[in-house]
């Protein structure tokens, strides 16, 4: 996973509750080296049915679903577009964000809005930040 992964947290969640001696996947999986943990294996992890990685990610997914009902509130967008990695979870992240944004978003704010994961995966912040280059140019020519 390249530089642009955002894991809410994740990895030093679940680096404890190893290190108390909670039993998961996460850490045979990390090839019993907590300090290889990352969000990939705790996705990985959760795929398996994992309750420990389960748990973690809708954890950090309803935290995130509440930030981004706040921007909702403000900006009032059509679309959220979740990425940074942790979108690669899938229902077991998406699921909990919508839920999280519905209960403390403005009725009016959510009616419309969707909430998808990210098509590029980690590529989506540098060319998000190419195309507002590309643009700027254009936009000068």
């Amino acid at each position: 996973m390249g530089q642009w992964v955002i894991d809410l947290g994740t990895v030093a969640i679940a680096r404890q509750l190893l290190a108390k001696g909670a039993n998961s996947r996460i850490f045979e999986l990390a090839e019993n080296n907590s300090e290889k943990i990352n969000l990939l294996t705790i996705i990985r992890a959760a795929r398996e049915n994992d309750s420990l990685a389960v748990t973690i990610l809708e954890d950090a997914a309803t935290k995130l679903g509440k930030k981004v009902a706040f921007l909702v509130n403000l900006f009032n967008p059509e679309i959220i577009i979740i990425g940074g990695g942790i979108e690669q979870a899938g229902p077991i992240v998406l699921d909990p964000i919508r839920r999280a944004v519905k209960t403390w978003a403005l009725d009016e704010a959510t009616r419309s809005l969707k909430i998808i994961p990210a098509q590029l995966g980690q590529d989506a912040v540098p060319l998000g930040a190419a195309s507002l280059g590309i643009q700027d140019i254009f936009a000068k020519a």
